[in-house]
């Protein structure tokens, strides 16, 4: 695995597929990582920046009860990691399935409140507001909060806990597996011989969309007799640049 996936704390849908397809040694999608979460074997989270507010569940029973919004009942969400508990969240659950069908994204439902729970366990509802000025008799002299706003996070901000994935991937995977065999950490230390090898002397670039090293390989092969179809050098690069540098080479 790649040395920034290693370093990642939390990860993107689509670098969770990634993660995943090298983990468990197969391709994994993201509609398959949307599955996992739909199906609650990984927890999904939001990752908050600082520009929203938010009230506990008894902050919400108050303004029910009394029928207005005061600035001391909203807090603000701190930045970093907040968990999306897609029991308490069916609309975000109907996004997600929305996607896995390739359907239309729902719109945002009014009246509704999204649920985060943080680190210590507490549950928020997080909101956006706008705010008026107002006293309306009230000794303290609060300002009143109108036209309280259901935040919809960005898709983009929808993310996985490093700890999760790895929870998820050891009960699918036999320890093992996951120790790695002999034989497989030889093969990963031929990769990086091989690599290092075809970069420094025949010029090989990864990230290119077009190699000449391939056929300088061949070349090579072919002055001491040892020859190999253009196919064979090639997947070995490419299987070399995908369990070493976790890239995929393009096929030319």
């Amino acid at each position: 695995m790649s040395k920034l996936y290693q370093a990642l704390n939390w990860f993107t849908l689509d670098q969770a597929a990634d993660r995943l397809s090298v983990t468990l040694s197969g391709k994994v999608t993201r509609k398959e990582v949307l599955q996992f979460i739909v199906d609650e074997k990984i927890d999904l989270y939001w990752y908050v920046n600082f520009k929203f507010g938010g009230v506990t569940p008894e902050v919400l029973k108050k303004f029910e009860d009394e029928g207005k919004w005061k600035l001391k009942d909203i807090s603000d969400l701190k930045g970093g990691l907040y968990r999306i508990d897609l029991r308490l969240n069916p609309f975000i659950k109907s996004r997600l399935i929305s996607e896995l069908l390739s359907q239309p994204r729902n719109s945002f439902e009014n009246g509704s409140f999204l649920t985060v729970e943080d680190d210590c366990g507490c549950k928020w509802h997080v909101l956006e507001f706008k705010q008026t000025q107002c006293f309306d008799g009230d000794p303290e002299g609060y300002n009143e909060i109108s036209f309280p706003i259901l935040r919809e996070p960005e898709y983009e901000a929808l993310v996985l806990k490093k700890k999760d994935l790895e929870e998820f991937e050891d009960s699918l995977v036999p320890e093992i597996i996951r120790s790695k065999s002999s034989e497989t950490k030889e093969r990963e230390s031929l990769y990086k011989i091989l690599i290092a090898m075809a970069r420094d002397a025949y010029d090989f670039d990864p990230a290119a969309k077009r190699n000449t090293s391939t056929k300088k390989i061949l070349e090579s092969l072919d002055k001491y007799r040892m020859s190999l179809d253009e196919g064979t050098v090639r997947n070995w690069l490419k299987q070399a640049c995908k369990t070493v540098l976790f890239i995929d080479i393009q096929d030319n």
